[in-house]
């Protein structure tokens, strides 16, 4: 008897983009499978194992790609029992070997710098982000000549010295600016390991807080944000790059990614009230709130901004 376990549900994005990610076990033997749950969504999915095929040879120097089997509304995947590199970065961390971590980081940025590149301006991806139909853009900067936008450390398995690349959703077969990679591989990572990003914070390895959401800001250390910072596209212009991307997969659902910080705060030190796990946080506020019925709307509002 198969048991099924669905890892990833994208059914906020617009009709023609909504897939799911199940992972499926029959009799000991897994597989991954991604499902296309809308009509609309079937070209997409049939895209997908196309992008697969065309991004092996164009990372074969560097990444291994999984490519998977179209079966009708689902693409079908070998399982592999690797840790993302997402997952490696973030063990380090908690270890507090904060050198292996920028280690992992920096050769995933020399990987990326060592795609094949050329430098112009990216009118197709501008023009996505956009989604308007004006051609004059003034801009130039060096771009992966194959557009792999999900080319980040939680779509790529380690295994020993092979990085093997997952989930090739968005990956397009034109130029995007390579330090727009960079900038979403490290956002994810700086969002989804904050804590331990904060633990890690000292006067020697201080922090920056460039991003806001909610009432929360998100620090980037400073041996990450070199890869970001000090290059012709300002993060200004890459946050509102990965708003136009939202969109163009979300529409109106894509809902707010935050904003950069006009003066970013630096932070050496963080005390214990920081270091605080975020749901323990809002709970002990939902608590002292809730005693005063008045309350409860402002409890409810907490919660919508704090996890948006």
């Amino acid at each position: 008897m198969a048991t099924t376990l669905t890892l990833t549900d994208n059914s906020w994005r617009s009709k023609e983009f909504r897939t799911r990610t199940i992972l499926e076990d029959e009799s000991g033997r897994k597989v991954i499978k991604k499902v296309s749950i809308t009509r609309e969504a079937q070209k997409f999915l049939n895209n997908i194992v196309k992008r697969e095929r065309a991004n092996t040879e164009y990372l074969k120097e560097h990444f291994d790609v999984l490519c998977g089997n179209l079966k009708g509304n689902y693409i079908e995947y070998e399982y592999l029992p690797y840790q993302s590199l997402d997952q490696k970065i973030a063990f380090e961390l908690r270890a507090n070997r904060c050198d292996r971590a920028d280690k992992l980081v920096d050769l995933y940025v020399q990987k990326i710098s060592s795609l094949d590149k050329t430098y112009t301006c990216p009118t197709e991806f501008l023009k996505m982000i956009s989604q308007d139909t004006f051609e004059n853009y003034q801009f130039e900067a060096d771009c992966l000549s194959q557009g792999l936008l999900d080319l980040t450390p939680r779509n790529i398995l380690v295994d020993g010295s092979r990085w093997i690349v997952i989930d090739n959703e968005w990956s397009f077969d034109f130029p995007i600016p390579s330090v727009f990679i960079i900038f979403r591989a490290i956002r994810e990572i700086v969002i989804e390991f904050q804590s331990e990003i904060r633990r890690c914070t000292e006067r020697t390895r201080p922090s920056f807080g460039f991003i806001v959401r909610g009432l929360r800001t998100y620090y980037f250390p400073e041996n990450w944000a070199k890869y970001i910072t000090n290059n012709s596209v300002s993060i200004e212009q890459m946050f509102k790059w990965e708003c136009g991307f939202r969109q163009y997969v979300a529409g109106s659902r894509g809902g707010s990614i935050g904003r950069i910080k006009t003066n970013p705060r630096t932070k050496t030190h963080f005390s214990a009230w920081y270091l605080r796990n975020d749901i323990a946080v809002i709970k002990g506020m939902s608590h002292f709130l809730k005693k005063h019925p008045i309350t409860h709307m402002l409890v409810r509002f907490l919660k919508r901004i704090l996890f948006p």
